[in-house]
């Protein structure tokens, strides 16, 4: 199910979700993907590994972060996007995501499947010890109450990847079997859950501001709604231990998290969206990392407008923008730009598949002529009336604004007006607020619009041909049936050859025009060297190989 998410983005929505522009505040290299269905436990069982060692360098080192306000403290329901990074400390989940969507081993250190693709065995690693000894280490029982809690509550962050399950049972203490009714792709993603002991949190009287228990790199020992927490270093965790003995967690006011502010000198580590933190990167003291989101801001035209119905019109459109110079100006340089909605870091398409997705004039004059425009002495596009008259190329772009002082989508139109003006595009700017320009897409009355969507980490953008979100008017059969290849493919090679073909597809049609992924920061202070690149609402969760600089 489809929903809203609000433009306070404070909220990490549990299902696949339209978000519009009431709020918005370069590309890094593809990496190479990873093999993840063959040979995926390079991690040793816990029971192989050398014993944490009680003393270690960096013993007393301490990092002092920012509390968000925090709803609840239960890690497998939704929760905002600064809560689940406080959770990628404490928990570990059962198959790890990587930044680049592939999957790796975890507390699940090895997974089969069926010659039907309908049947996973999971195999759990041994002796992984939860943060109280007397909750023991995890088993299955621990992993199928989790399994439970997502497919009963509705509330809980993996639901959406729920649907489809048709049974599961536990086989022994170290292994369980998941059935479904139909190939999914996805479903590997519904078991990026956070593994907690099913004894403490059955049991629990209130669980929602109990301590948090996990497997993870830091145990709480101790928490004050809205004032401070205090996270210790697991010693006992199974994994490489990080080099950070204690961390220290208060409230910090946005508004203070700005260039000459003395909060850099009390907090190593400060997460935040503001659009400005681009800038806060002080030679020498201030390290901004940025974090890919899973917002998508993109150009939607409707097909059924006679000139949007072309699609070299709409591949003009596409290569006539620069999107890194709309990202450094309109978005003050947060932010990945894309082409079509699938995010270039996703591991399962070939490279072979992209076109460059920068900003190239001469190919956009090019596919205009292909439609049939001709250039004017001034540059101006047209086409000859009936009449012998010049009908001079204009566009209507619909947006609305942001609803934060400053105005986003306001500066990415006039960035798109000006981009498309260069290969003789007039473009008029509609402004609507929010209730009419969603009455506007739903009714099909806009020429272009700039839009933004919620895209989860799994890159299924099904969603954007079906009914409720196709504002575009836009049917494919060809298109659908790799939608469907897409949903359905389930082995390494069939998810990359489907996700191939749909890139392809994208780009030779070009039904949605993108644009850029938002960015969001974590700032650290200049003595912390984090190796990897850091992913959404997991930021931490290798912290175990961040290192301090000498």
């Amino acid at each position: 199910m489809n929903g809203y998410i609000s433009w306070f983005r404070k909220s990490i929505t549990a299902v696949v979700c339209i978000v519009f522009v009431l709020y918005m505040c370069s590309c890094g290299g593809k990496q190479e993907a990873v093999d993840i269905f063959n040979d995926t436990s390079h991690i040793p069982s816990a029971s192989e590994l050398p014993l944490p060692q009680t003393t270690q360098n960096g013993d007393d080192l301490q990092l002092h972060m920012n509390l968000p306000e925090i709803s609840t403290l239960h890690p497998l329901v939704e929760v905002t996007e600064d809560v689940a990074n406080i959770f990628s400390l404490i928990f570990d989940p059962a198959i790890k995501i990587n930044e680049d969507s592939s999957y790796s081993a975890n507390v699940i250190e090895r997974w089969e499947i069926s010659e039907d693709e309908l049947e996973y065995t999971f195999y759990i690693r041994k002796n992984v010890a939860f943060h109280d000894a007397s909750l023991g280490t995890v088993d299955a029982d621990d992993l199928l109450y989790c399994l439970e809690f997502i497919i009963n509550e509705q509330t809980a962050a993996m639901h959406k990847y729920a649907d489809g399950i048709e049974s599961y049972e536990k086989i022994d203490d170290l292994t369980f079997k998941v059935r479904t009714t139909e190939k999914k792709r996805n479903l590997l993603f519904l078991f990026s859950f956070y593994v907690i002991p099913k004894d403490y949190y059955i049991s629990e009287a209130n669980i929602t501001t109990s301590l948090s228990v996990g497997t993870g790199a830091y145990i709480m020992q101790s928490y004050t709604a809205n004032e401070k927490m205090v996270l210790i270093r697991n010693d006992a965790w199974w994994k490489t231990q990080p080099i950070y003995q204690m961390l220290e967690l208060t409230p910090v006011d946005e508004k203070e998290i700005a260039l000459g502010s003395s909060v850099f000198e009390k907090y190593e580590l400060l997460f935040t969206e503001k659009a400005t933190a681009g800038n806060l990167g002080i030679s020498g003291k201030i390290n901004v990392n940025r974090i890919r989101t899973p917002f998508l801001s993109c150009l939607i035209p409707n097909v059924y407008n006679n000139v949007m119905d072309d699609e070299n019109f709409r591949k003009a459109i596409a290569y006539g923008i620069d999107r890194n110079d709309l990202i450094s100006s309109a978005m003050m340089g947060l932010g990945e730009a894309t082409l079509t909605p699938l995010n270039d870091n996703f591991w399962a398409i070939s490279q072979t598949a992209y076109v460059a997705s920068v900003h190239d004039d001469r190919m956009a004059r090019e596919l205009l002529q292909q439609a049939g425009y001709l250039t004017d002495e001034d540059g101006w596009q047209y086409k000859i009336n009936a009449d012998g008259t010049r009908n001079y190329l204009t566009i209507r772009l619909l947006y609305t604004a942001s609803s934060k002082c400053y105005d986003t989508n306001r500066a990415v139109a006039q960035e798109i007006k000006q981009d498309l003006e260069k290969i003789g595009i007039k473009v008029n700017l509609i402004r609507k607020e929010a209730e009419e320009y969603l009455n506007d897409l739903q009714e099909g009355n806009f020429q272009i619009a700039l839009c933004q969507f919620y895209i989860y980490q799994d890159q299924n953008i099904q969603f954007l041909f079906e009914e409720s979100y196709n504002y575009g008017n836009f049917y494919d059969s060809s298109l659908n049936e790799i939608l469907k290849n897409c949903r359905e493919a389930v082995s390494q090679q069939a998810i990359q050859e489907a996700y191939t073909k749909l890139q392809n597809e994208l780009q030779e049609k070009m039904p949605i025009i993108g644009l850029y992924y938002e960015e969001h920061c974590l700032l650290s202070d200049a003595s912390i060297d984090i190796p990897l690149k850091l992913s959404f609402s997991k930021l931490y969760q290798n912290i175990n190989e961040w290192k301090k600089k000498e």
